[in-house]
């Protein structure tokens, strides 16, 4: 096991059923250019914050490639980025383009519903164009939501507790046509972060150690297939899956995310990846990614490039915004 790296990503992985009436976007394939559906009726959709640890794949904030809006940590600029989202029923996710100004600045990622109004263009390639309409706040919460973080603790800058209780984990190595996850076999993954009696500093030690075992992080249960696509994904064991998705690595993580999370769906007869576990990390080929890492705050998913799905350090920034509440976002 590598030893501790300094990578802090603000991002909880929450699993729920997140909100009700979305549409699912199965089918679309994005190889030559982005297929686009333009909404014919209001839909309903989970709000997201995404936030992406750059590291030493940093680029330039000017790369009009790039739009990410760079976060002031203490009047510091950091290597943090955020974006704004939206997630549909099926779990797969897109990057909010084009909407009003200020549209999000009072929503809380993972836990407010948004309606999404006709003449919005949802796009293959993981983006959604608003069209200059404003996304608007669904009154309550979607029902079964189960909330990990209230809205003051989401803005406070003095709440660090734990949470207790036990929280599951599947670990996603990803195949793609000319690109895998390379760093550690299937079992070598598990041992990062469940230890196995193998490595004694993991993802599930260590939250149990800081926790003084009130929080504790499980495999996610082993699995069979529902249906059989001979193409190199596996079975769920030990907490880890291999899923192969039909795109090269220069397709990029945003599409390369939602046609995994497709897959899972499809392959497992699920309706969205949480229903296998509380909290799914994907672990991206390399040359994938921009960065190094992001997750969705108090969400469920969180992507990692290759490696870094076996830092210690990445696997404890990302995962602690899963039950362990400490965001301090400081908007």
């Amino acid at each position: 096991m590598l030893s501790f790296y300094s990578i802090i990503i603000y991002a909880t992985l929450l699993s729920s059923n997140h909100f009700c009436g979305a549409t699912s976007l199965r089918g679309i394939n994005a190889v030559d250019r982005p297929a686009l559906r333009t909404l014919q009726d209001d839909q309903i959709a989970l709000y997201l914050l995404k936030e992406i640890e750059m590291g030493n794949k940093a680029r330039l904030e000017t790369d009009d490639n790039f739009p990410f809006r760079k976060l002031q940590h203490q009047g510091k600029s950091s290597d943090h980025y955020h974006t704004d989202n939206i997630q549909l029923l099926d779990g797969t996710i897109y990057e909010v383009k084009n909407a009003q100004a200020g549209w999000a600045v009072n929503l809380v990622s993972g836990t407010d519903n948004v309606h999404i109004p006709p003449g919005a263009v949802i796009s293959s390639d993981g983006t959604i164009d608003m069209k200059g309409q404003k996304p608007t706040m669904v009154p309550g919460v979607g029902l079964g939501h189960r909330d990990l973080v209230d809205r003051g603790e989401l803005h406070s800058d003095c709440n660090r507790k734990l949470q207790s209780g036990t929280r599951t984990v599947l670990a996603v190595r990803v195949i793609l046509n000319d690109g895998s996850y390379s760093y550690a076999s299937q079992s070598g993954l598990s041992n990062d972060l469940f230890g196995n009696g193998v490595d004694p500093y993991n993802l599930k030690s260590q939250y149990a150690s800081c926790s003084y075992n009130q929080l504790i992080f499980n495999k996610a249960s082993d699995r069979s297939m529902s249906t059989t696509p001979n193409d190199g994904t596996t079975a769920i064991t030990a907490g880890v899956v291999d899923v192969k998705v039909d795109l090269s690595v220069a397709a990029g993580d945003s599409i390369i995310r939602n046609a995994v999370t497709t897959k899972i769906d499809s392959v497992f007869g699920v309706s969205n990846p949480y229903q296998l576990a509380n909290h799914v990390m994907y672990c991206m080929p390399p040359g994938v990614m921009s960065g190094i890492a992001y997750a969705y705050i108090n969400s469920w998913n969180s992507v990692y490039s290759n490696e870094w799905c076996n830092f210690l350090s990445a696997q404890m920034h990302e995962v602690r915004r899963l039950d362990v509440i400490a965001i301090l976002l400081n908007f």
